[in-house]
C-alpha cells in the first residue's frame, strides 16, 4: 500500500512542478493564457509554446559580437604561426641567428670565456631591434 503512495506522491510532485515551470516564466505564462482563452487554435498554440521554451536566453547581436572576437583571435594567431613557421624555416633565418649568437656570445663572454645562457634570446631580440624579425604588418600587437 506504501509503495502505490509514493507512486502517486510522485506523479502528483510532477505535475506541480511542470505547472510551476510554466506559469512561473512570464512568456510561457502568456502562451498558456492565451491557450486557454483560444482552443480552437491548437497548431498556433503549439507554436507560442514551443517558441516561449525555446527562445534564446542571450541575446542574437552578443552571441554574434563573440563570435567575431573569437575568429579574429583565431585568425591572428593562426596567422602569427604560419609566419615564424616560414621565418623559422627559411635558411637565411637559420644564418642570421647564428651569426648573431655567435657576436653576441663573443661580445658577453665572461673573463674566464663562458657564455651566457640566454645568448639565443638576447641575439633574438638584437635582430628583432636591427628589424630583421619584423612582422608583417597586422601582425605586429
Amino acid at each position: 500500500a506504501q509503495g502505490g503512495d509514493v507512486a502517486e506522491a510522485t506523479a502528483a510532485f510532477m505535475d506541480i512542478a511542470a505547472a510551476y515551470e510554466v506559469l512561473s516564466d512570464p512568456d510561457r505564462r502568456e502562451s498558456y493564457d492565451y491557450y486557454l482563452a483560444h482552443p480552437e487554435e491548437q497548431m498556433y498554440n503549439q507554436f507560442r509554446f514551443y517558441q516561449a521554451k525555446y527562445r534564446p536566453k542571450t541575446d542574437v547581436r552578443a552571441v554574434v559580437a563573440g563570435l567575431l572576437v573569437v575568429a579574429s583571435a583565431l585568425q591572428l594567431k593562426l596567422g602569427r604561426d604560419a609566419y615564424w613557421r616560414r621565418v623559422r624555416a627559411s635558411p637565411e633565418f637559420a644564418a642570421r641567428v647564428q651569426a648573431a649568437m655567435r657576436k653576441k656570445w663573443d661580445d658577453d663572454a665572461d673573463a674566464d670565456g663562458a657564455r651566457r645562457p640566454d645568448a639565443e634570446r638576447a641575439a633574438l631580440a638584437a635582430m628583432a631591434e636591427a628589424g630583421l624579425l619584423a612582422p608583417p604588418r597586422g601582425l605586429d600587437t
